[in-house]
């Protein structure tokens, strides 16, 4: 009888139960749950390091796509026969005196503006920005840097001296430039200078440069419409830190990437993504795998996608969550385990076989 009012369920070895059960299933758990953070977390940089590469490489092929357009208008015969023609009356009388009379010419006056804007290669430049989803102003040089035909006046007769002019003509070996984005204040547009020569079609040797003044728009809005989730964009970044294009923001308005050195050092050591600053606002950075340079040498520009670290493993806190109910409901399942293998175990011993009681 006092077997009987005796618990049948021992504390002890419920206690025991459940740490025994419960302990390796929880560590197990966390290290579950950490391996699946750090493989999801591998798969966001992945994801972010190929939208960034994708869109690197859209950016190049078009900045190519461009030069090789100017290269056809280079290789027009019309152009060619102008500059040769140019290049044959070497430069005669005051330089000087020509660049005043062109600076302070106007344009429907006779003169030596009217004779360079109004030959038929001038308007062929014209028409064909016209029919140009890129350039907005071309304009051709001789081999000593004197404006042979132009889509209009600018501000200078004698280009010679400029950057853009001795990088595409290079002492006659002939070479190409692709400047920076700027605002072409004439032109009414965020603009890039492309330049490349004129080639003779027999020696291959530079005898004069063709300049094109191309939108940047289209490079702008390519930038911009790289998205990734609700906050994840794009960034065209200078080497100096300056954003080119953001989601908010042009070089225009002069903000500086905090990141720039994070991005230069992780391009360095090879890493295909990164995460920088701290705290709430740490952030995913997806790079291309090579620099916009080592294809395009004249452009110190880095692309980035970038998206807010919290907004990126948002997934995982619902997995996180689900691990959580599995892990309640392993509890309790444990638990009622445990309370049933404790009572078992707690049975008299003369209920499990009666025949002892005649002993």
């Amino acid at each position: 009888m006092e077997n009987e009012k005796e618990t049948r369920i021992q504390p002890k070895v419920f206690i025991l139960f459940v740490i025994v059960g419960l302990l390796p299933m929880a560590v197990g758990f966390l290290i579950l749950l950490n391996g699946a953070r750090d493989t999801y977390e591998d798969a966001v940089r992945g994801h972010l390091s190929v939208v960034a590469e994708n869109a690197q490489m859209e950016l190049s092929d078009h900045l190519r796509r461009i030069r090789d357009e100017l290269n056809v208008v280079a290789r027009t015969h019309d152009i060619r026969t102008a500059v040769q023609l140019s290049n044959n009356s070497a430069p005669t009388g005051d330089v000087t005196k020509i660049q005043s009379q062109w600076a302070t010419a106007e344009n429907d006056k006779p003169g030596v503006v009217t004779s360079v804007v109004s030959t038929p290669v001038s308007q062929l430049l014209r028409e064909y920005t016209l029919d140009s989803a890129s350039f907005r102003d071309i304009l051709v040089t001789d081999a000593y840097g004197r404006t042979v035909a132009a889509t209009r006046k600018h501000a200078e007769y004698l280009l010679s001296g400029k950057r853009w002019w001795q990088y595409a003509f290079r002492e006659g070996e002939g070479g190409r430039f692709l400047g920076d984005i700027t605002f072409d204040e004439n032109a009414g547009v965020f603009a890039m200078d492309v330049a490349i020569p004129v080639l003779d079609r027999e020696s291959g040797r530079a005898i004069g440069v063709v300049k094109a003044i191309v939108d940047s728009e289209q490079i702008i809005n390519h930038v911009r419409s790289v998205k990734v989730g609700e906050r994840g964009y794009a960034l065209l970044v200078r080497g100096d830190a300056t954003i080119l294009v953001g989601p908010n923001a042009t070089f225009k308005d002069g903000q500086r990437y905090k990141y720039i050195k994070d991005i230069r050092a992780a391009i360095e050591n090879g890493d295909k993504a990164i995460v920088a600053g701290d705290g709430d606002d740490r952030v995913f950075l997806g790079l291309p795998q090579f620099k916009m340079k080592d294809s395009l040498t004249e452009l110190d520009w880095y692309l980035t996608v970038e998206q807010p670290r919290s907004e990126a493993l948002l997934l995982f806190g619902n997995i996180n969550t689900k691990f959580v109910y599995i892990l309640v409901f392993t509890v309790v399942l444990v638990g009622l385990l445990s309370v049933l293998f404790s009572w078992i175990l707690a049975k008299p011993v003369i209920e499990t076989d009666p025949h002892l009681e005649r002993l």
